[in-house]
């Protein structure tokens, strides 16, 4: 089991999550994409036939889903706290679920690992968090996470929200270091 527990902070503003979502779409779907097993299209990338030997067989890097999802999230964790976890067994994606607060939708797939970004308590509604990339390395997998926050005169609900994301990626034996788009 992998986690980090993290204290809380504050995010990158909405225009520099902005900016490096307008250089991502610039270069094309990117490291995040290729993690999620995505081609330029945001497509589930499969072999050619040719490397497969089958006309339907997926490629062998491509992220199982479960249920054709490889990604949730939502603006109320149990959790309610700054966390980060990789799960990469059964057990560990029980707990991953458990900080949701809700089941997990299935068993945690073969060829696959599973990151999880917690926010603690937000004063209001209006609050999530985004996966922006995952980049493998030779020494750790580099986890970029970004806050939304909403702008001063956004009309939002007046509950506490603890905003949460979880993505399924391909998984990797290497540490993995999570950092917010501010640094």
């Amino acid at each position: 089991m992998a986690w980090t527990i993290v204290r809380a902070g504050r995010a990158a503003t909405l225009a520099a999550g902005l900016a490096l979502l307008a250089g991502c779409a610039q270069q094309g779907i990117g490291s995040i994409g290729e993690a999620f097993g995505l081609d330029a299209e945001g497509e589930t990338a499969a072999a050619t036939p040719a490397e497969t030997g089958s006309s339907s067989a997926p490629a062998p890097t491509a992220v199982p889903t479960i249920d054709g999802r490889r990604a949730w999230s939502g603006v109320q964790s149990a959790a309610a706290a700054d966390l980060r976890m990789v799960a990469r067994d059964e057990r560990d994606w029980g707990i991953l679920w458990q900080l949701v607060g809700e089941p997990a939708p299935g068993p945690l797939p073969d060829g696959a690992m599973a990151l999880g970004v917690f926010l603690s308590v937000r004063p209001t509604g209006g609050h999530s968090v985004d996966i922006v990339d995952v980049a493998p390395g030779d020494e750790a997998v580099t986890v970029t996470w970004q806050e939304t926050t909403p702008a001063p005169d956004a009309v939002v609900s007046q509950a506490l929200s603890a905003p949460y994301t979880i993505l399924l990626v391909r998984p990797s034996d290497a540490p993995v270091v999570f950092r917010p788009v501010s640094e």
